[in-house]
């Protein structure tokens, strides 16, 4: 299953990233939005989960500092440049040198500022940590796509948890 993401992250208060530098955050949150057209699909998304990768993206030496919260999965939607595009506070230069956007990396105060981001989007499925470690737990027992079937959508996990 191919599709976009926006990875949810809790940031350092600043952080080296490769070839960009020192960054600092000055928000509790940050957002990166990724796609997943290539070979895997959104599992790619479950790389970000995992600490033992290697470095080599923007975004992999940010989450050696920070914290990934959650994962908005976006299944067979192109939206990576769209939603950068309708996002402010960017962190200039991250994770956008293969398209035209300033950014793919942006500040918020609040999750659920970050959902209100996102509201127009139907579809959006959530992951987040605790349904990753059940997932890789028994990954051999659930196809991947069935995985992403399961998960809550955007509203439903709102109004299910604490944000």
């Amino acid at each position: 299953m191919k599709g976009s993401y926006s990875l949810i992250i809790k940031p350092p208060e600043k952080a080296d990233i490769g070839a960009l530098g020192l960054k600092k955050f000055d928000s509790k949150f940050v957002v990166y939005n990724g796609s997943a057209f290539g070979p895997g699909g959104l599992k790619r998304v479950l790389r970000h989960f995992s600490s033992d990768k290697k470095i080599h993206w923007h975004i992999d030496y940010l989450l050696e500092e920070g914290e990934l919260k959650k994962a908005l999965l976006f299944p067979e939607k192109d939206l990576e440049c769209e939603l950068s595009d309708e996002m402010s506070r960017p962190v200039e230069g991250f994770g956008s040198s293969d398209c035209s956007c300033n950014s793919h990396l942006f500040e918020f105060d609040s999750i659920e500022e970050i959902f209100k981001a996102v509201d127009s989007v139907s579809h959006v499925k959530v992951l987040d940590d605790q349904r990753y470690e059940e997932y890789q737990q028994d990954k051999n027992g659930k196809a991947f796509e069935d995985f992403i079937g399961d998960l809550p959508d955007a509203e439903s996990y709102q109004k299910s948890s604490d944000l």
